[in-house]
């Protein structure tokens, strides 16, 4: 019992250090499209501010395939016109990045875009803080924002049903 006291005393802490980790799953159920800039966004327009806040990758029109690769963390997403890709990297405890790749199938639109996302112990919920574009394709516009952090005023939480 002695020897397993000082053993017990080195374990405990890290046992209530339980790491959050975010899974293609969580992304297609949580990921809150509304609430970004996409391809998307159009659609979402219409909705209310609820709606837009409930609205996931899981509820996209016109879903012809979905693959989920548990090995690499990533969810890809066909529709007849898009291409949507999660690309999930754990950088550590409770925080990730999430490149979100959008691309159109037939007209030349194509954006990839990284997201900064930690874990809030407190709400038990991930938020985005903010992105970084890394390409922009089919739009002159828009090429100024490639390449530039954007922190995010209020952190924008994933979807979690009631």
């Amino acid at each position: 019992m002695k020897t397993l006291l000082p053993i017990l005393l080195l374990v405990i802490p890290f046992l209530c250090l339980a790491e959050e980790r975010l899974t293609p799953q969580g992304a297609l159920t949580g990921f809150p499209l509304c609430a970004i800039s996409s391809s998307y966004g159009q659609r979402c327009k219409v909705f209310s501010d609820k709606e837009k806040a409930a609205f996931t990758p899981s509820q996209i029109e016109e879903i012809t395939d979905i693959e989920i690769d548990t090995d690499t963390d990533t969810l890809n997403i066909t529709t007849e016109d898009w291409m949507y890709s999660f690309s999930i990297n754990n950088t550590g405890a409770n925080q990730v990045t999430l490149m979100f790749t959008d691309d159109a199938k037939f007209v030349t639109y194509f954006t990839s875009t990284e997201f900064d996302i930690r874990w809030d112990e407190n709400q038990k919920n991930w938020f985005i803080l903010g992105e970084e574009t890394d390409y922009i394709g089919g739009s002159a516009e828009n090429k100024d924002n490639e390449g530039k952090y954007i922190s995010y005023s209020k952190p924008i939480p994933f979807y979690q049903k009631n």
